[in-house]
């Protein structure tokens, strides 16, 4: 423009924050996007005052003005302006195509009385306000699954995790540090390692009585272990707190020593697991087989692990992208 206009400022708070994520073409097809924006203007300016008033007091005679501009090339730039004008009546959906898998999904909660889709939207979302409140959102976490078929599910297996990050949540988390750094403090005073191994069987390491975080048969087994067997159980956990090596290698040193009443892969990482906590609680989480088997079933990812050792490893891997 020769004389560019500036935004105001009250705009860009507004602005700055962004609604939604509308897709490559939308920046690569400006040119379509902006030449619709310049004939709706024109077919605006067109109007009569007294018209103009109307289609900006009526929400679905703006859209139909808006639809009289043909072309499939705006269309995101035209749903994205309706929900600009009426966010009440218009969803801040830009795609057709998620407009149309939102109905599919939830068509059962349509009257059958019209085909326009923005009506349908708004039907579907007054009989899902009871269950989801008022003002929820398509693309909200609880919703997107149920009508998005996503090829990659991490983003969403990821958004639920976040989830854990909340106060009421923390809470839980921060007990687990303090499960995990029990056996820490005797790591960290540099007590002989006869009393770390005996701290680690005791009351400050998996068979203190607030520990819930390895299973009861495991504990037991471990601590019959180190009675029976004190010296290789030294040189198991020595692998594991002592080793300069990284927390898979260590985990498998250890689990290579466990005792055959620790049979299963998954109870021998939870054990390691729970002891190499003690040296970094918030970093090298507890693991345990059943929820991290539930974490690949829900991504559709295999679990299989050759190793004791690799399946920490992929534990540590599904922990850095939550």
């Amino acid at each position: 423009m020769r004389s560019p206009v500036e935004l105001p400022d009250e705009l860009v708070p507004a602005l700055g924050h962004g609604l939604v994520n509308p897709g490559t073409y939308f920046n690569t097809g400006r040119w379509a996007q902006l030449g619709f924006l310049i004939e709706l203007g024109i077919k605006f300016k067109e109007l009569g005052s007294a018209e103009r008033s109307e289609v900006m007091g009526d929400p679905w005679a703006f859209r139909d003005m808006a639809y009289s501009i043909t072309g499939q090339g705006p269309a995101t730039q035209r749903h994205a302006l309706l929900h600009l004008f009426f966010p009440q009546d218009f969803e801040a959906i830009v795609s057709d195509d998620h407009i149309g898998r939102i109905i599919d999904r939830f068509r059962d909660h349509t009257t059958g009385k019209t085909d326009d889709p923005a009506r349908q939207i708004q039907e579907i979302r007054d009989a899902l306000t009871p269950r989801y409140g008022k003002g929820f959102d398509f693309y909200d976490i609880r919703l997107r699954p149920l009508w998005q078929d996503q090829e990659d599910p991490w983003p969403e297996l990821v958004g639920w995790a976040r989830k854990f990050t909340e106060p009421g949540v923390r809470r839980r988390g921060a007990y687990v540090q303090a499960g995990g750094r029990r056996p820490a403090r005797r790591r960290a005073q540099r007590c002989p390692l006869e009393r770390r191994v005996a701290g680690a069987r005791d009351q400050g390491g998996v068979t203190n009585s607030k520990n819930n975080l390895t299973p009861w048969q495991v504990n037991d087994s471990f601590k019959k272990w180190i009675e029976a067997d004190p010296d290789d159980a030294r040189t198991a956990l020595v692998a594991l707190w002592d080793s300069e090596e990284g927390p898979g290698r260590r985990v498998q040193a250890f689990s290579d020593r466990c005792p055959s009443s620790i049979s299963s892969p998954g109870q021998k990482v939870a054990l390691a697991s729970y002891l190499l906590m003690g040296t970094d609680p918030e970093n090298l989480p507890v693991y345990r087989p059943d929820p991290f088997k539930k974490i690949y079933e829900l991504v559709g990812t295999s679990m299989y692990a050759r190793t004791e050792g690799e399946r920490y490893e992929r534990r540590s891997a599904s922990v850095t992208l939550s």
